[in-house]
């Protein structure tokens, strides 16, 4: 209804930047967990301590049911729960789990410039280009999931010290 509140998971809780806390548990975690965003905020902050640290939080705060049911392995209904948010975050987790819900310039809008190499790691990983994402001006969690994407593309290339030197 008009006037209404949205559900605690609807709402955008901040801009598309500074809604992101880092770190995020970017590789922590195999496909598809390990490239989905934590949204920032006290309410998420325990659970996505223990989830850069690889293990999965005791307890999971509402808003990031989600990401949980991703954990559990319950796919759809991890698609499902992101389709129904407006939340920038939960959008860009959209288009990891499905790429064809959410376009990747919808994604990188979503996420911000700063995330926007992470959009483009995982339309590599899910073959959406054949392009790696370039490693260029990153820092901490993404710097170091954007080297292996590049470490595993100069070894598909046959070139092991490349390969090598972007995982240094």
């Amino acid at each position: 209804m008009v006037g209404e509140a949205p559900p605690a998971h609807h709402s955008r809780g901040g801009d598309v930047v500074t809604g992101i806390a880092r770190p995020q548990a970017l590789g922590a975690f195999p496909f598809p967990a390990g490239l989905l965003l934590i949204a920032g905020g006290e309410e998420t902050d325990a659970a996505r301590t223990a989830l850069v640290r690889g293990i999965l939080p005791e307890t999971w705060p509402a808003r990031l049911d989600g990401v949980r049911l991703v954990h559990e392995d319950r796919l759809d209904e991890a698609a499902a729960w992101f389709a129904d948010s407006d939340d920038p975050v939960d959008r860009y987790n959209l288009f990891v789990l499905d790429p064809e819900r959410v376009s990747r310039s919808e994604a990188a809008a979503a996420v911000g410039d700063d995330w926007r190499p992470l959009v483009d790691h995982v339309a590599y990983t899910v073959g959406l280009t054949s392009v790696p994402p370039t490693s260029e001006g990153l820092h901490g969690e993404l710097a170091a999931l954007v080297g292996t994407a590049l470490a595993a593309a100069a070894l598909a290339d046959g070139d092991e010290p490349v390969a090598l030197a972007h995982l240094r």
